[in-house]
């Protein structure tokens, strides 16, 4: 027995997907391999996907301290469908907000995403 049926999820997921109203482009990150076959970290390199439908939510960067490890520093947090992949090296270029062009800011992924039963959300932190 699931607790959720696939036609309840459609009902969540379909309003949460018209509410993306930013546009954005994944880089998908790709680690350069030698003709020897090991991976050369020291140029990275990020490919362009295609631009997908977002939800831009700028927030002050946020911090958690515990004894041991500052948590939970980000600058941005993104909602993005549940079918978008994004990893944890790739970068967002937020290419419109509410439909209008904006100058290219650029973010890495700053946690996991977080998902829900309606789409995911996605911490950021601006590349600088």
């Amino acid at each position: 027995m699931t607790l959720v049926s696939s036609a309840d999820l459609t009902v969540m997921q379909t309003p949460y997907g018209e509410s993306l109203m930013d546009s954005c482009k994944i880089w998908t990150y790709a680690a350069t391999q030698a003709a020897d076959g090991e991976m050369v970290v020291t140029a990275p390199v990020w490919a362009n996907i295609a631009e997908t439908v977002c939800g831009f939510d700028p927030r002050g960067s946020s911090e958690r301290w515990r004894a041991d490890a500052t948590l939970g520093v980000y600058d941005a947090m993104l909602r993005l469908a549940h079918a978008t992949t994004i990893a944890a090296k790739d970068r967002v270029q937020l290419t419109k907000r509410y439909g209008v062009a904006v100058t290219a800011i650029i973010f890495e992924v700053a946690g996991p995403p977080l998902r829900g039963p309606a789409g995911q959300q996605v911490p950021l932190k601006a590349v600088t």
